[in-house]
């Protein structure tokens, strides 16, 4: 048996044509759960946040707006170009 070196693609690409379309459907599904749990763990104004694998960045924009202005949030993808723009979110590649 020989493994093999053909990669896998990757379910979430964001470079194709329908990758707007299914961050938003994504947003949809998940922010509402994961909102819910940044409530819990206390998130408020002045917070510091880092969010990781950002999609459409729909969950950092809220978060900067619980935040506010005197908190921070970053929001960090491999391919960020689908984050859209926000006043309180900073937008890193990688």
């Amino acid at each position: 048996m020989t493994a093999s070196t053909q990669e896998t693609p990757y379910t979430f690409n964001h470079d194709q044509p329908t990758a707007f379309d299914l961050l938003d459907r994504l947003a949809v599904i998940l922010d509402d759960f994961s909102r819910d749990q940044l409530r819990h763990a206390g998130l408020r104004a002045g917070a510091r946040c880092l969010e990781v694998g950002a999609g459409a960045g729909t969950l950092a924009h809220w978060m900067a707006d619980q935040t506010g202005p005197t908190g921070e949030v970053i929001a960090t993808d491999v391919k960020p170009q689908h984050v859209r723009a926000h006043q309180g979110v900073t937008v890193r590649a990688g």
